[in-house]
Order: C-alpha cells, then sequence, then structure tokens
C-alpha cells in the first residue's frame, strides 16, 4: 500500500513538472538568457542582440518588449556609447502603458542628459 501511494506521489510529481515546463512561454526564456548573458557573462553586444531578438519577434509582448529595450539601453550605456539615449527614448515613445519601464527610462535620460551638460561645462571650463 504505502509502495502504490509513493509511486502515485512521484508520478503526479513528474507530471507537475512536465506540464509546468511548457507553460513558460519562450520570450520570458529568451528573456532570461539575454539578462544571464548581459550580467553573468558580461558580453553586452550578445545581450543587445538577443533583446532586439525578443523586440522582434514578440512585438505583442510589450511588457517584455519594453523590458528589452531598456536593457538595450543599460547595455549601450555601459558600452559608453550615445545609443542609450536612443534606446531610452524609445522604451518613452514606443511603450507609453509600460509605466515602470517608461518610469526607469526617464530617469536614465534624466542622468544622461545632466551627466552630457555637466560634461561640456567642463570642457568650456578647460579651454
Amino acid at each position: 500500500m504505502k509502495h502504490k501511494r509513493f509511486l502515485f506521489i512521484v508520478i503526479l510529481i513528474a507530471v507537475f513538472i512536465t506540464v509546468s515546463g511548457q507553460d513558460y512561454p519562450e520570450h520570458k526564456i529568451l528573456f532570461e538568457k539575454a539578462k544571464f548573458t548581459m550580467e553573468t557573462k558580461g558580453d553586452l553586444s550578445g545581450a543587445i542582440d538577443l533583446f532586439s531578438e525578443i523586440i522582434n519577434k514578440y512585438p505583442e509582448e510589450r511588457e517584455y518588449a519594453a523590458k528589452s529595450q531598456l536593457y538595450i539601453g543599460l547595455c549601450y550605456e555601459k558600452l559608453g556609447v550615445k545609443e542609450a539615449q536612443k534606446a531610452y527614448r524609445k522604451v518613452v515613445d514606443n511603450y507609453p502603458e509600460q509605466t515602470e519601464a517608461v518610469k526607469l527610462a526617464n530617469e536614465k535620460l534624466s542622468l544622461l542628459l545632466r551627466a552630457e551638460a555637466l560634461a561640456g561645462k567642463e570642457d568650456k571650463e578647460f579651454q
């Protein structure tokens, strides 16, 4: 009797694991892979490619598209590329209903513009 109950529980767990694995959409898996590539591997160009793939392949997944666009901006910012401002602007312009991503993008834009203004001011003082 105990053996049958144990077997039933093991089968139930196996079914649960199988079913739950199928419910995880590909765009979420790709997003986690892109974040891993950016944060753990430090491959910013590879991460940009993966985040761009999410935007292009899953445009109807607006939350993840907006987050991906935001992360593209973060990658460009770490690379020290002016493209970061364009990436953040796309979040604001293309995903206005994604309030959290828009808020973060606006904060980043504000910081970048202030830093740019300070750098310009220091250049004039240096000359």
